[in-house]
């Protein structure tokens, strides 16, 4: 589905949401919308997720991946302290 994904979660990241819409349903324009979520709409979804504790990493866009800080390396010489 081509179009947009938005997505968040509660504070305390025990809480989810995700909205994948269409460009065709949306019908962007500079003036605001509302999208009844009530009526199930072809390009439309909606996944709302409620987890027993939080989570730390977003396990639902997995071609974005972040990775870990490359580990620190000391290149000068090394020195003794006493």
């Amino acid at each position: 589905m081509c179009g947009i994904f938005v997505f968040g979660w509660s504070e305390d990241r025990a809480e989810t949401i995700g909205i994948r819409a269409t460009h065709a349903l949306l019908q962007l324009a500079s003036t605001p919308q509302t999208i009844d979520l009530s009526v199930q709409r072809p390009g439309l979804e909606v996944a709302v997720h409620l987890n027993a504790r939080p989570r730390h990493h977003w396990p639902f866009c997995t071609d974005v991946l972040e990775s870990p800080p490359a580990p620190l390396k000391y290149s000068g010489a090394q020195r003794a302290v006493a």
